[in-house]
Formats: structure tokens, C-alpha cells, sequence
């Protein structure tokens, strides 16, 4: 737990959270909907994230998707979810499915808990992110037997699909348990963007100031090699004057 403090939100059988000590001011509910399904929710500074813990059964898989239906119906639209956890689901890399699983899943072909856990992605405009980014093999695996012989990446992260650029990463982490079967599964979000203070460019002094900076750093851009290289260095320019001169 890397010395962190934590605290463990769960029910009675198989599905829970621990989350570190300094979120828990921001968590706002937790509920147990079954031994199967939970969520979580966050107070973020422009919305509240729903985070869904689900895990799947390998048979029988109505009864789970039809509650998982309906837990989210009953969320709304405005808060951000997040799917993660065991759903057995193996996903292939059917092209038809590309714009909600990517290409770089650990299998070639889905099965039936992977075309059920498609299917609610698509339905709900969700994206499973879990293979949607390109990782070694061994990162991508995330329950491996007790032979050692069958690897599967079953265990998957599905985001809103506005939501779905926020996401850096996703891989496993081998080694992570010595007690069980699955790895963990580490998702990176990305770094929120910077905000500049346009305010100063009310000022014609500073807006001269800004110009003339722009000036003297973007002359040298025009012997670029390339297009890509000039556009990289005149987008890096104008961040790098923001904020000297705005803030």
C-alpha cells in the first residue's frame, strides 16, 4: 500500500474498495448492491465520478447484467462512470468493435462474457480502455492458473466515453499479489491541463510584451525540418511565453 493510509469500504462477500485516508472526505456514498456489484461515489471539483466495482459470474451472467443496468440507470447522466473489475470477459480484436475495444487486446477473439460486457459498453456509449492501449503481453495479462500454463487478460476498466481521453494508461502489474490468482490492474489518468490567466492581455503593455516575446522565440522555428517539428515547436513557444508573461 506504498505506507499509505487507507480504509476499506465493503460488503460482506466478494466486491469492496480501499481507499486512502485523504479521499475519504470526498467520497459521498458508498453502496453495496449485492455480493457482486458496488460503487463508489467521488466529489470531484467539476463533477462527481461514480466508480462500479462488478464481478461477473463465468455462468449465469443475466441476472449480473441486468442489475448492472440497472444500478446505472438510476445514476445520473451529469456523474462520470467508471467499470472496472472481474467480469471473466475475454476481448478479442474484432475490427466491427475497434471504436469501443481498440486493437490491442491479449486475445484474438472474445467470448461470451466478452460479447456481454461489449455489448452494455456500446449500449451505454462506454470504452473499455483496458485494451485499447498497446503493452507487452505479460503487461496485458491479468489472471494467470495455478499450472502457470493459461494466461487471460479478464479483468477490465470501461470508461464514459467523453470521459475516455482523461485516461493515460492502462496495464497489469505482475508480481503485485502473492495471494491470488489476478494481478492488479493500474490505470493512469492523464495530467490536468493548465489553465493560463488571460486576464493580463487586457493591459496593452503586456500584450505588446507578449508579442514581442513571440516574436523572438518563433523566428528560429521557420528552419524546422518538418512540418510536425515546426508545429511541435511553435505550440511549446506559445505555452512557454503564456505563461512567463500571463501566469
Amino acid at each position: 500500500m506504498n505506507n499509505l493510509k487507507s480504509h476499506l469500504l465493503d460488503h460482506q462477500a466478494g466486491v469492496g474498495f480501499v481507499v486512502n485516508d485523504k479521499l475519504l472526505p470526498n467520497v459521498k456514498r458508498f453502496e453495496a448492491i449485492n455480493d457482486r456489484i458496488c460503487y463508489l461515489e467521488l466529489k470531484c471539483k467539476w463533477y462527481n465520478l461514480v466508480i462500479i466495482n462488478g464481478y461477473a459470474p463465468t455462468e449465469d451472467k443475466n441476472e449480473f447484467y441486468e442489475r448492472l443496468d440497472t444500478v446505472c440507470d438510476l445514476l445520473l447522466n451529469s456523474k462520470v462512470k467508471i467499470l472496472l473489475g472481474d467480469f471473466n470477459a475475454k476481448i478479442g480484436q474484432e475490427p466491427i468493435f475497434s471504436p469501443t475495444i481498440g486493437s490491442t487486446s491479449l486475445h484474438l477473439n472474445l467470448n461470451d462474457n466478452g460479447t456481454r460486457l461489449i455489448n452494455f459498453a456500446m449500449a451505454r456509449d462506454m470504452v473499455v480502455s483496458s485494451t485499447t492501449f498497446p503493452h507487452k503481453n505479460i503487461h496485458k495479462q491479468t489472471w494467470v492458473s495455478l499450472d502457470g500454463r493459461t494466461r487471460n487478460q479478464i479483468d477490465h476498466v470501461v470508461v464514459d466515453g467523453r470521459f475516455k481521453r482523461c485516461i493515460m494508461d492502462v496495464r497489469s502489474m505482475r508480481g503485485s499479489s502473492e495471494i491470488s490468482d489476478h494481478f492488479m490492474v493500474k490505470t493512469k489518468r492523464r495530467a490536468p491541463v493548465k489553465k493560463i490567466n488571460i486576464e493580463p492581455l487586457k493591459y496593452s503593455q503586456t500584450t505588446e510584451q507578449y508579442k514581442n516575446r513571440l516574436n523572438d522565440i518563433l523566428r528560429p522555428i521557420e528552419k524546422a525540418s518538418s512540418i510536425d517539428e515546426m508545429w511541435e515547436k511553435t505550440e511549446n513557444s506559445f505555452k512557454k511565453i503564456a505563461e512567463e508573461v500571463l501566469g
